[in-house]
């Protein structure tokens, strides 16, 4: 094997093996514990729906990207939650309830939705929110609390993470069609060993801290295959403890198409990547280093016989 050959057979392994470092491993949903640690049965919303946004938004005489790419991002998506409920049963004996929701990814990744309902009075609620696409044919939870806060300030801060989309844009022959012109920006959560949640919101680098909150319902779903534009919606059951506690309904809006390479790279994996391609590099090196003293030695001993 000439060296040309070797070093041309190394490199290729090299590139195999960063491609194999962007495939994401298998995660899984945290599990949906009961009371002692026992899991409940929760339904999966189930898809009721589909519908194209884009081709409704031509007949209607409007972009789809146009109304919502200034605010949404590469990589995220807009979504509703509607539900009510039929239950009475709550933590708050004395009082209603104030809700507020969290969604978990497949992967381990929670976003907190900061609107919350002081005093809910278990009529129909919807909340419109934008976040980080939820993966095609992942598991995902959502989690609806009661909040047991006492500090007012910390939701008077989330509270002022309203988005406003295209609310300018008229639509010309579709009077009916209503897309939200107004929604709010979700927040990573990260919770503590305490029961208590982090939440660091990434335009002021400012820190929060919610008390434990009491787990009022949860609704599990599997992310459904569509087009970015599609409008696509959920139904299901909100439960509680194996209790059926009312109605939920999700709702995709748009999602803003991120480049494939993006959506898996995190900060763990390009630490790994980096580390992984640096000692091959090295190992290169050295293997070129040996080569080349190998070759300069039978040239000098060629040189020495002649």
């Amino acid at each position: 094997m000439t060296r040309a050959s070797a070093l041309g057979r190394l490199i290729v392994a090299v590139v195999l093996f960063s491609e194999l470092l962007m495939v994401p491993g298998c995660a899984r949903v945290a599990p949906i514990v009961g009371p002692k640690g026992m899991p409940i049965v929760v339904t999966v919303l189930e898809l009721a729906s589909i519908l194209s946004a884009a081709k409704t938004a031509e007949e209607a005489g409007v972009s789809v990207q146009k109304y919502w790419n200034a605010t949404t991002p590469p990589g995220e998506s807009v979504y509703s939650v509607a539900f009510n409920f039929d239950h009475g049963s709550w933590a708050d004996i004395l009082s209603k309830p104030d809700i507020y929701l969290m969604c978990e990814y497949e992967g381990g990744r929670t976003i907190l939705v900061p609107d919350i309902a002081i005093n809910w009075d278990y009529s129909e609620r919807i909340c419109t929110f934008r976040c980080p696409t939820f993966p095609e044919g992942a598991k995902c939870v959502i989690r609806l609390y009661d909040d047991d806060s006492t500090s007012d300030a910390v939701w008077k801060d989330l509270l002022s993470n309203e988005v406003h989309w295209n609310a300018g844009i008229k639509f010309t022959s579709i009077p009916s069609m209503s897309w939200p012109r107004s929604g709010v920006r979700c927040l990573d959560v990260n919770a503590n060993a305490n029961g208590t949640f982090s939440i660091i919101d990434p335009v002021t680098s400012k820190q929060y801290h919610l008390d434990p909150p009491d787990i009022v319902a949860t609704a599990q779903f599997t992310v459904p295959s569509a087009k970015t534009t599609d409008i696509w919606k959920m139904n299901g059951d909100f439960y509680k403890d194996n209790t059926r506690m009312g109605r939920i309904d999700l709702k995709h809006w748009y999602t803003n198409r991120a480049p494939v390479f993006s959506q898996y790279v995190t900060s763990q994996l390009l630490f790994w990547g980096a580390l992984s391609v640096a000692f091959i590099v090295w190992r290169l090196w050295l293997w070129h280093r040996k080569t080349l003293a190998v070759d300069t030695t039978a040239a000098q001993a060629d040189s020495d016989v002649t």
